[in-house]
């Protein structure tokens, strides 16, 4: 009997090892390469030696020659493309970026990004950010006079992903970066300052009561078509302003969830001088409250001076 319980023991004890031996290779095989997916590496290029640095120094997964499903892929699954088709169909499928426009948005990237507090790049929502050649976003949003809004991005929040383009479409021959510098720079603190408002690692990402001052007017809420609110994707300045929204995008919220607003309020701010903001403060009490709000709340939360920082943004160059 006791030789039989030696044996028995014996053969668990091995098992054991045997098992461990194999779950040890398993796991080492599976995360032989712990970091992002492709791999990013030092390159040839300024846009791929900042994507390395990007990863560096935030954790920020940037890529610029990723094409159709590699482009669509992420941690969480494939992005849903079916929202980017009714964006702007010539989006899909997606198209690696030129190197050109790539180490001129990568370079402005870098420099918004090491302006913000790293303590917030950090703790980004969006730790994939991809740069294509056409536009995932609306193409043809409009205020009243017909002058155009350019938009560049499209966001999947719950997968951590932005997409950022350029071009309208295939034909379009894109050699605008410099003259649309304010634009971009407009499009990367919207998704960033809008991502992380969607964060509650600091408790409240969003300053309380903020979704209140233009509640029953967001485009989720309101009962009554009015010109303002982006159905037909004409954005009327002047409604817009009575309501509290000073962007097209700002309207694509509701009051429990007004993360857009916040966005495009915040890099609204950080890329127009204040002389040039407060006329229009003046008239609109709603945008007045929410500009108090997160001048308050930003300071509060994360000693951010919104105006110091805007005085920064406005100052990047490509240079």
């Amino acid at each position: 009997m006791k030789t039989s319980k030696l044996i028995l023991s014996a053969i668990a004890m091995l098992s054991i090892t045997l098992y461990g031996c194999s779950k040890s290779e398993s796991i080492k095989a599976e995360w032989e390469y712990p970091g992002p997916k492709p791999a990013i590496e030092k390159g040839n290029t300024i846009a791929q030696n900042i994507c390395f640095e990007l990863y560096q120094q935030f954790d920020l997964h940037a890529y610029y020659s990723l094409s159709a499903t590699d482009a669509l892929r992420t941690t969480m699954g494939l992005t849903q493309v079916n929202p980017i088709i009714r964006n702007n169909s010539s989006a899909i499928p997606m198209q690696a970026a030129d190197e050109t426009i790539a180490n001129q948005f990568f370079t402005l990237l870098k420099k918004v990004y090491t302006t913000l507090p790293k303590e917030m790049v950090n703790s980004s929502q969006h730790k994939r950010l991809l740069l294509v050649k056409i536009k995932p976003a609306i193409t043809n949003y409009r205020d009243q006079d017909g002058n155009p809004y350019r938009l560049y991005s499209f966001a999947e929040d719950a997968k951590g992903v932005v997409y950022f383009g350029y071009q309208n479409n295939a034909t379009d021959n894109y050699n605008r970066f410099e003259a649309e510098l304010k634009d971009w720079k407009r499009a990367i603190l919207h998704e960033f300052f809008r991502g992380h408002s969607l964060r509650t690692y600091k408790g409240d990402a969003i300053p309380t009561g903020y979704g209140n001052i233009s509640q029953g007017l967001y485009y989720y809420e309101i009962t009554d078509e009015i010109p303002s609110l982006s159905f037909s994707r004409v954005f009327n300045t002047n409604i817009g302003l009575e309501a509290g929204f000073i962007h097209p995008l700002a309207v694509m919220a509701d009051s429990n969830n007004p993360s857009a607003d916040l966005g495009s309020l915040v890099a609204w701010i950080l890329t127009n001088s204040k002389e040039s903001r407060m006329p229009l403060l003046e008239v609109s009490w709603r945008l007045m409250d929410k500009y108090k709000m997160a001048i308050s709340f930003y300071k509060t939360k994360y000693n951010l001076d919104l105006e110091d920082l805007s005085l920064k943004i406005q100052n990047i160059t490509l240079n």
